[in-house]
């Protein structure tokens, strides 16, 4: 009997810790996804527009990259212009946008956005992913981005 239950308890933790370990995994493919994406489209660009602090939209050798971050359906897309919206990221309870101006500075988004088009030169990702198992347990895990400069962009000398 005792050794039923020492057998049923490791069982268990050991599904659990399984189920887990799989949802790391996939925040762990969808981090790369979305940063390698996101990085690469960041040091292409030659200018940046945004629309609000959840989305944003890159033009890159004649071709618009819109992102957008929506809390409501905790996905990252990316959206080539012709082409349809990919799911980047999801699961995604927490997003920031971050944009600095060429001295390293973080530029504050507020009301309007002309000074922000204008001065953004590097941008960083970071956020929370969150998502509960089929055995109840949230899993979450932080990511950070590096920061990234848009190396074709002109921007104003301080």
């Amino acid at each position: 009997m005792i050794l039923s239950a020492v057998v049923i308890t490791f069982y268990l933790s050991f599904a659990r810790a399984t189920l887990v370990a799989s949802d790391y995994s996939d925040f762990d493919i969808e981090t790369g996804k979305l940063i390698q994406n996101f990085s690469r489209d960041v040091r292409e660009a030659e200018s940046i527009t945004w629309s609000n602090s959840n989305s944003f939209k890159l033009l890159k050798k004649g071709v618009n990259y819109t992102y957008t971050y929506d809390p409501d359906s905790q996905e990252v897309t990316r959206q080539e212009t012709g082409s349809r919206r990919v799911v980047l990221a999801s699961n995604v309870s927490e997003l920031d946008f971050l944009a600095y101006d060429i001295t390293g500075s973080p530029i504050i988004q507020g009301i309007s956005l002309t000074p922000l088009n204008e001065n953004t030169k590097m941008l960083q990702i970071v956020g929370e992913f969150s998502k509960h198992t089929n055995a109840g347990t949230p899993t979450t895990a932080k990511i950070a981005s590096a920061r990234y400069i848009l190396r074709n962009k002109d921007t104003p000398t301080p």
